[in-house]
């Protein structure tokens, strides 16, 4: 084994709790985690990556329906 080597299953992004408490807590370490993450199975980063995709867009909308764009 080479010196600072290691196995594919101990990398952070391969951690699943790690992962999901990271995209809680800091989303973009988190996102890249999840998108990097071997262990998290295609259809499930899918569902997740849309519901992450889905949440920016409804929180743009309000955010944007509220102050909306006055000159």
């Amino acid at each position: 084994m080479a010196h600072g080597y290691r196995p594919e299953s101990a990398k952070w992004h391969n951690q699943t709790w790690l992962v999901l408490l990271l995209c809680l807590v800091v989303f973009p370490l988190g996102f890249y985690g999840l998108w990097k993450s071997k262990t998290i199975p295609p259809l499930v980063k899918a569902i997740l990556v849309g519901a992450c995709g889905y949440l920016l867009f409804t929180l743009v909308r309000a955010v944007v329906g509220h102050y909306g764009f006055q000159e």
